[in-house]
């Protein structure tokens, strides 16, 4: 894991509330661009819809970069056997892509898109403490359930 890039300890720690913790816009900005330096180069932002959508979008947009999105889907099926259903990128994909997604969470979903993309590198605001996939790029650890500041509480 030495070789990833994490602002854990740099950002102040969120809100905290009894379902678990709030980002604020604030928060969210400064995990962003604090990681700024590692991540601007990259040609395209290919977002994991859903939670991708907003950081991709907004990476895309504060370097003039290309933005794509890739729709997976992760579910537990009829035995509770983890499953992740890929439906298709919408967008052009060019040049060094960068996987967004909001967190990794059990990392399945990470898993199904670098094998769609091998060549692509990842990024998450956040990561969970038991997550598989330690994307190249993430903000820091958390074990509780996270609000973004997007999200209805």
């Amino acid at each position: 894991m030495d070789n990833k890039r994490c602002v854990e300890g740099k950002v102040k720690s969120t809100s905290q509330q009894d379902t678990g913790i709030k980002v604020t816009w604030e928060e969210y900005a400064k995990i962003m661009l604090d990681l700024e330096t590692w991540i601007k180069d990259y040609d395209t932002f290919l977002a994991i819809a859903n939670g991708g959508i907003i950081p991709a979008g907004h990476l895309a947009n504060w370097f003039d970069k290309k933005f794509a999105f890739m729709y997976l889907r992760h579910y537990e099926g009829k035995d509770k056997q983890a499953e992740v259903s890929f439906g298709g990128i919408f967008g052009k994909p060019e040049g060094r892509i960068l996987l967004v997604d909001d967190v990794s969470d059990t990392g399945e979903t990470f898993i199904k898109a670098k094998e769609l993309l091998p060549q692509a590198d990842t990024f998450a605001l956040f990561i969970k403490p038991a997550t598989k996939f330690v994307p190249d790029y993430y903000g820091r650890k958390e074990s509780r359930w996270i609000i973004y500041p997007w999200e209805r509480e």
